[in-house]
Protein backbone atom coordinates (compact mmCIF):
# COMPACT_ATOMS: atom_id res chain seq x y z
CA UNK A 1 0.00 0.00 0.00
CA UNK A 2 2.86 2.37 0.60
CA UNK A 3 4.09 1.96 -2.94
CA UNK A 4 0.45 2.98 -3.99
CA UNK A 5 0.58 5.84 -2.26
CA UNK A 6 3.94 6.97 -2.99
CA UNK A 7 2.65 7.07 -6.63
CA UNK A 8 -0.86 8.56 -5.74
CA UNK A 9 1.24 11.59 -4.73
CA UNK A 10 3.89 11.68 -7.49
CA UNK A 11 1.11 11.60 -9.70
CA UNK A 12 -0.44 14.40 -7.30
CA UNK A 13 2.46 16.89 -7.49
CA UNK A 14 3.35 16.53 -11.21
CA UNK A 15 -0.72 17.13 -12.11
CA UNK A 16 -0.67 20.40 -9.65
CA UNK A 17 2.76 21.57 -11.29
CA UNK A 18 1.50 20.55 -15.06
CA UNK A 19 -1.85 22.15 -14.52
CA UNK A 20 0.03 25.30 -12.90
CA UNK A 21 2.32 26.01 -15.56
CA UNK A 22 -0.25 24.74 -18.19
CA UNK A 23 -3.04 27.66 -17.38
CA UNK A 24 -0.31 29.69 -16.94
CA UNK A 25 1.01 29.76 -20.53
CA UNK A 26 -2.26 29.00 -21.87
CA UNK A 27 -3.39 32.43 -20.86
CA UNK A 28 -0.13 34.38 -21.70
CA UNK A 29 0.24 32.87 -25.27
CA UNK A 30 -4.19 33.01 -25.58
CA UNK A 31 -3.96 36.77 -25.01
CA UNK A 32 -0.92 37.00 -27.25
CA UNK A 33 -2.77 34.55 -30.02
CA UNK A 34 -5.78 37.08 -29.59
CA UNK A 35 -4.03 40.44 -29.59
CA UNK A 36 -2.15 39.47 -33.25
CA UNK A 37 -4.97 38.30 -34.89
CA UNK A 38 -6.94 41.37 -33.32
CA UNK A 39 -4.59 44.07 -35.11
CA UNK A 40 -4.13 42.09 -38.09
CA UNK A 41 -8.04 42.52 -38.64
CA UNK A 42 -8.13 46.24 -37.33
CA UNK A 43 -5.08 47.63 -39.56
CA UNK A 44 -5.18 47.04 -43.08
CA UNK A 45 -1.67 48.41 -45.58
CA UNK A 46 -4.22 51.05 -47.58
CA UNK A 47 -4.66 52.48 -44.14
CA UNK A 48 -1.36 53.63 -43.85
CA UNK A 49 -0.86 56.23 -45.93
CA UNK A 50 -4.33 56.62 -47.61
CA UNK A 51 -5.35 56.11 -51.12
CA UNK A 52 -5.93 60.20 -51.48
CA UNK A 53 -2.53 61.29 -50.64
CA UNK A 54 -1.14 58.84 -53.57
CA UNK A 55 -3.60 60.63 -56.00
CA UNK A 56 -2.68 63.48 -55.15
CA UNK A 57 1.22 63.60 -55.46
CA UNK A 58 3.98 63.42 -57.86
CA UNK A 59 5.63 59.78 -59.13
CA UNK A 60 7.80 60.03 -55.94
CA UNK A 61 5.04 60.27 -54.05
CA UNK A 62 3.39 57.39 -55.46
CA UNK A 63 6.84 55.57 -55.09
CA UNK A 64 6.61 56.27 -50.96
CA UNK A 65 2.87 55.12 -51.13
CA UNK A 66 3.69 52.00 -53.10
CA UNK A 67 6.81 51.11 -50.59
CA UNK A 68 4.82 51.72 -47.27
CA UNK A 69 2.25 49.51 -48.38
CA UNK A 70 4.42 46.67 -49.42
CA UNK A 71 6.26 47.13 -45.90
CA UNK A 72 2.53 47.35 -44.25
CA UNK A 73 1.65 44.04 -46.17
CA UNK A 74 4.85 42.54 -44.68
CA UNK A 75 3.80 43.68 -40.98
CA UNK A 76 0.52 42.06 -41.34
CA UNK A 77 1.91 38.75 -42.44
CA UNK A 78 4.36 38.70 -39.83
CA UNK A 79 1.65 39.56 -37.33
CA UNK A 80 -0.41 36.51 -38.42
CA UNK A 81 2.39 34.58 -38.84
CA UNK A 82 2.83 35.41 -34.81
CA UNK A 83 -0.82 34.71 -33.95
CA UNK A 84 -0.98 30.95 -35.41
CA UNK A 85 2.15 30.28 -33.84
CA UNK A 86 1.22 31.69 -30.39
CA UNK A 87 -2.14 29.80 -31.35
CA UNK A 88 0.06 26.27 -31.71
CA UNK A 89 1.68 27.66 -28.67
CA UNK A 90 -1.10 27.57 -26.43
CA UNK A 91 -2.68 24.40 -27.66
CA UNK A 92 0.32 22.80 -26.02
CA UNK A 93 -0.11 24.64 -22.89
CA UNK A 94 -3.16 23.64 -23.31
CA UNK A 95 -2.83 19.72 -23.38
CA UNK A 96 0.08 20.41 -20.70
CA UNK A 97 -3.24 21.07 -18.60
CA UNK A 98 -5.60 18.29 -19.12
CA UNK A 99 -2.35 16.15 -18.51
CA UNK A 100 -1.74 17.77 -14.92
CA UNK A 101 -5.72 17.17 -14.54
CA UNK A 102 -5.65 13.79 -15.78
CA UNK A 103 -2.46 12.90 -13.08
CA UNK A 104 -4.59 14.47 -10.43
CA UNK A 105 -7.64 12.35 -11.02
CA UNK A 106 -5.34 9.03 -11.12
CA UNK A 107 -3.50 10.40 -7.77
CA UNK A 108 -6.70 10.49 -6.48
CA UNK A 109 -7.99 7.25 -7.43
CA UNK A 110 -5.03 5.65 -6.68
CA UNK A 111 -5.39 6.64 -3.17
CA UNK A 112 -9.00 4.69 -3.03
CA UNK A 113 -7.22 1.73 -4.01
CA UNK A 114 -4.95 1.78 -1.42
CA UNK A 115 -7.89 3.07 0.94
CA UNK A 116 -9.80 -0.56 -0.20
CA UNK A 117 -6.82 -2.52 0.09
CA UNK A 118 -6.01 -1.55 3.65
CA UNK A 119 -9.50 -2.38 4.19
CA UNK A 120 -10.10 -5.86 2.84
CA UNK A 121 -7.54 -8.82 2.17
CA UNK A 122 -6.14 -7.87 -0.41
CA UNK A 123 -3.74 -10.79 -0.60
CA UNK A 124 -7.08 -12.61 -2.51
CA UNK A 125 -7.30 -9.88 -5.07
CA UNK A 126 -9.18 -6.18 -5.56
CA UNK A 127 -12.49 -7.25 -6.67
CA UNK A 128 -12.23 -4.98 -10.20
CA UNK A 129 -16.42 -4.42 -9.78
CA UNK A 130 -15.67 -3.12 -6.26
CA UNK A 131 -12.97 -0.92 -7.70
CA UNK A 132 -15.73 0.42 -10.28
CA UNK A 133 -17.95 1.07 -7.57
CA UNK A 134 -15.58 2.93 -5.36
CA UNK A 135 -14.06 5.18 -8.28
CA UNK A 136 -17.64 5.53 -10.26
CA UNK A 137 -16.75 4.03 -13.02
CA UNK A 138 -18.68 1.39 -15.49
CA UNK A 139 -16.79 -2.06 -15.01
CA UNK A 140 -14.96 -1.55 -18.32
CA UNK A 141 -14.12 1.90 -18.13
CA UNK A 142 -12.08 1.28 -14.40
CA UNK A 143 -10.53 -1.97 -16.59
CA UNK A 144 -9.25 0.32 -19.21
CA UNK A 145 -7.52 3.02 -16.34
CA UNK A 146 -5.98 0.06 -14.66
CA UNK A 147 -4.47 -0.93 -17.36
CA UNK A 148 -2.93 2.50 -18.38
CA UNK A 149 -1.58 2.99 -15.06
CA UNK A 150 0.12 -0.31 -14.71
CA UNK A 151 1.52 0.49 -18.37
CA UNK A 152 2.46 4.05 -17.29
CA UNK A 153 3.92 2.66 -14.16
CA UNK A 154 1.89 4.15 -12.00
CA UNK A 155 1.02 1.31 -10.68
CA UNK A 156 3.24 -1.98 -8.76
CA UNK A 157 -0.09 -4.76 -9.74
CA UNK A 158 -1.21 -7.54 -11.65
CA UNK A 159 -4.47 -7.98 -13.32
CA UNK A 160 -6.30 -11.27 -13.53
CA UNK A 161 -9.05 -10.32 -16.39
CA UNK A 162 -10.53 -14.13 -16.04
CA UNK A 163 -11.30 -13.67 -12.67
CA UNK A 164 -11.61 -9.86 -12.82
CA UNK A 165 -9.42 -9.33 -10.18
CA UNK A 166 -6.02 -7.17 -9.25
CA UNK A 167 -3.28 -8.03 -7.07
CA UNK A 168 -0.56 -5.85 -5.29
CA UNK A 169 1.82 -8.32 -5.35
CA UNK A 170 3.10 -10.74 -7.82
CA UNK A 171 3.47 -13.70 -5.60
CA UNK A 172 -0.29 -13.35 -4.85
CA UNK A 173 -1.23 -13.27 -8.53
CA UNK A 174 1.42 -16.47 -9.08
CA UNK A 175 -0.77 -18.66 -6.11
CA UNK A 176 -4.22 -17.46 -7.46
CA UNK A 177 -3.34 -18.90 -10.71
CA UNK A 178 -1.63 -21.72 -9.20
CA UNK A 179 -5.15 -22.51 -7.71
CA UNK A 180 -7.47 -21.62 -10.35
CA UNK A 181 -5.43 -23.86 -12.27
CA UNK A 182 -6.12 -26.98 -9.55
CA UNK A 183 -9.26 -26.52 -9.10
CA UNK A 184 -9.78 -26.66 -13.14
CA UNK A 185 -7.89 -29.59 -12.82
CA UNK A 186 -9.84 -31.32 -10.31
CA UNK A 187 -13.04 -33.65 -11.29
CA UNK A 188 -16.04 -32.83 -10.48
CA UNK A 189 -19.46 -34.10 -10.07
CA UNK A 190 -22.19 -33.01 -11.87
CA UNK A 191 -24.34 -31.12 -10.33
CA UNK A 192 -28.16 -31.81 -10.69
CA UNK A 193 -29.98 -28.77 -12.53
CA UNK A 194 -31.98 -27.99 -9.24
CA UNK A 195 -29.01 -28.15 -7.14
CA UNK A 196 -26.44 -26.14 -9.59
CA UNK A 197 -27.44 -22.35 -8.33
CA UNK A 198 -26.62 -23.94 -4.54
CA UNK A 199 -23.36 -25.49 -5.33
CA UNK A 200 -22.15 -22.19 -7.26
CA UNK A 201 -20.15 -20.51 -4.21
CA UNK A 202 -21.11 -17.13 -3.03
CA UNK A 203 -18.98 -13.95 -3.45
CA UNK A 204 -19.54 -12.16 -0.50
CA UNK A 205 -16.82 -9.48 -1.72
CA UNK A 206 -18.77 -6.90 -2.77
CA UNK A 207 -21.01 -7.47 0.46
CA UNK A 208 -18.30 -7.16 2.94
CA UNK A 209 -17.26 -3.97 0.84
CA UNK A 210 -20.71 -2.26 0.91
CA UNK A 211 -20.65 -0.80 4.19
CA UNK A 212 -17.82 1.25 3.01
CA UNK A 213 -18.93 2.30 -0.04
CA UNK A 214 -21.70 3.40 1.30
CA UNK A 215 -19.89 5.37 4.14
CA UNK A 216 -18.28 7.23 1.00
CA UNK A 217 -21.85 7.42 -0.83
CA UNK A 218 -22.96 8.85 2.49
CA UNK A 219 -20.38 11.72 2.67
CA UNK A 220 -21.96 12.81 -1.05
CA UNK A 221 -25.51 13.25 0.08
CA UNK A 222 -27.28 16.63 0.75
CA UNK A 223 -30.55 15.34 1.16
CA UNK A 224 -31.20 14.52 4.87
CA UNK A 225 -33.90 11.59 5.08
CA UNK A 226 -31.53 9.64 2.50
CA UNK A 227 -28.91 10.11 4.62
CA UNK A 228 -30.34 8.60 7.49
CA UNK A 229 -31.71 6.08 5.38
CA UNK A 230 -28.18 5.22 4.20
CA UNK A 231 -26.85 5.52 7.94
CA UNK A 232 -29.19 2.47 8.88
CA UNK A 233 -28.45 0.42 5.56
CA UNK A 234 -24.85 0.48 6.82
CA UNK A 235 -25.14 -0.47 10.27
CA UNK A 236 -27.90 -3.41 8.76
CA UNK A 237 -25.25 -4.58 6.35
CA UNK A 238 -22.43 -4.48 8.18
CA UNK A 239 -24.63 -6.98 11.32
CA UNK A 240 -25.56 -8.99 7.89
CA UNK A 241 -22.11 -9.52 6.77
CA UNK A 242 -20.62 -10.01 10.69
CA UNK A 243 -23.27 -12.87 10.56
CA UNK A 244 -22.81 -14.02 7.41
CA UNK A 245 -18.99 -14.69 8.09
CA UNK A 246 -19.61 -16.32 11.30
CA UNK A 247 -22.22 -18.76 10.31
CA UNK A 248 -21.47 -19.57 6.18
CA UNK A 249 -24.41 -21.91 6.57
CA UNK A 250 -26.51 -19.23 6.25
CA UNK A 251 -24.74 -17.74 2.94
CA UNK A 252 -27.66 -19.69 0.66
CA UNK A 253 -30.05 -17.37 2.23
CA UNK A 254 -27.95 -14.00 1.44
CA UNK A 255 -26.74 -14.99 -2.40
CA UNK A 256 -30.02 -12.74 -3.90
CA UNK A 257 -28.71 -9.91 -1.35
CA UNK A 258 -24.98 -10.59 -2.36
CA UNK A 259 -25.52 -11.06 -6.23
CA UNK A 260 -28.67 -8.65 -7.28
CA UNK A 261 -29.47 -6.24 -4.13
CA UNK A 262 -26.10 -4.48 -3.68
CA UNK A 263 -25.08 -3.83 -6.83
CA UNK A 264 -28.36 -2.70 -7.50
CA UNK A 265 -28.51 -0.21 -4.85
CA UNK A 266 -24.70 0.73 -5.54
CA UNK A 267 -25.84 1.88 -9.04
CA UNK A 268 -29.20 3.82 -7.98
CA UNK A 269 -26.85 5.64 -5.17
CA UNK A 270 -24.04 6.24 -7.89
CA UNK A 271 -27.42 8.04 -10.17
CA UNK A 272 -28.50 9.32 -7.46
CA UNK A 273 -25.16 11.50 -6.49
CA UNK A 274 -24.49 12.05 -10.75
CA UNK A 275 -28.09 14.02 -10.68
CA UNK A 276 -27.28 15.74 -7.31
CA UNK A 277 -26.38 18.99 -8.65
CA UNK A 278 -28.77 18.94 -11.42
CA UNK A 279 -32.19 21.00 -12.20
CA UNK A 280 -35.09 20.33 -13.92
CA UNK A 281 -38.32 17.86 -13.67
CA UNK A 282 -36.40 15.18 -14.59
CA UNK A 283 -33.51 15.14 -12.71
CA UNK A 284 -35.82 16.11 -8.91
CA UNK A 285 -37.73 12.89 -10.10
CA UNK A 286 -34.96 10.66 -10.18
CA UNK A 287 -33.73 12.13 -6.66
CA UNK A 288 -37.34 11.47 -5.34
CA UNK A 289 -38.27 8.03 -6.85
CA UNK A 290 -34.00 6.65 -5.16
CA UNK A 291 -34.76 8.32 -2.03
CA UNK A 292 -38.35 6.79 -1.72
CA UNK A 293 -36.74 3.38 -2.71
CA UNK A 294 -33.98 3.09 -0.05
CA UNK A 295 -36.73 3.17 3.21
CA UNK A 296 -38.13 0.14 1.15
CA UNK A 297 -34.33 -1.28 0.91
CA UNK A 298 -33.95 -0.64 4.18
CA UNK A 299 -36.92 -2.75 5.73
CA UNK A 300 -35.30 -5.57 3.10
CA UNK A 301 -32.20 -5.73 4.52
CA UNK A 302 -34.00 -5.64 8.01
CA UNK A 303 -35.95 -8.86 7.26
CA UNK A 304 -33.24 -10.41 5.98
CA UNK A 305 -31.20 -9.76 8.74
CA UNK A 306 -34.11 -11.66 11.10
CA UNK A 307 -34.53 -14.00 8.90
CA UNK A 308 -30.69 -15.13 8.87
CA UNK A 309 -31.51 -15.12 12.55
CA UNK A 310 -35.10 -17.42 12.65
CA UNK A 311 -33.26 -20.80 12.33
CA UNK A 312 -31.12 -20.08 15.07
CA UNK A 313 -34.09 -18.77 17.40
CA UNK A 314 -35.81 -21.77 16.27
CA UNK A 315 -32.45 -24.18 18.02
CA UNK A 316 -32.58 -21.72 20.83
CA UNK A 317 -36.38 -22.10 21.41
CA UNK A 318 -36.24 -25.81 21.30
CA UNK A 319 -33.29 -26.11 23.33
CA UNK A 320 -34.56 -23.69 26.31
CA UNK A 321 -38.19 -25.84 25.60
CA UNK A 322 -36.08 -29.23 26.45
CA UNK A 323 -34.18 -27.74 28.93
CA UNK A 324 -36.48 -26.87 30.72
CA UNK A 325 -38.37 -30.05 30.32
CA UNK A 326 -35.23 -31.77 32.22
CA UNK A 327 -35.26 -29.42 35.03
CA UNK A 328 -38.58 -30.17 35.74
CA UNK A 329 -38.25 -34.07 35.24
CA UNK A 330 -35.23 -33.35 37.78
CA UNK A 331 -37.26 -31.35 40.10
CA UNK A 332 -34.98 -28.68 39.67
CA UNK A 333 -37.81 -26.14 38.74
CA UNK A 334 -40.64 -25.06 40.17
CA UNK A 335 -42.98 -26.59 42.92
CA UNK A 336 -39.80 -29.76 42.51
CA UNK A 337 -37.89 -27.34 43.98
CA UNK A 338 -39.78 -27.32 47.46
Amino acid sequence: MENIRASAKKRHNAGVALLAVGITFAVIFGISAISCFGAAAMFAPSTLLGDAVATEGDAITQVFVAGGEAIGSFAMGAIRVSGWAFTAITALFGWMTAAGASRMRAGKKLNLYADMAEEFDYQKGLSLEMLADLTHQKKQKALKALRGYIHRGWLSAWLDEKDEKLYLTAEDYRAAQEARKAAEQAPRPEPQPEEAENTVPLNLEVARSFAQVLKKEKALMQDERAVEELDHMQKTTQAICDWLEAHPESLPKARRFAEYYIPTTLKLLHTYNDVQGQQGENAEAIRRDIAGILHTLNQAYDNLYDKLLSDVALDVSSEIAALQGMLANDGLTGEGML
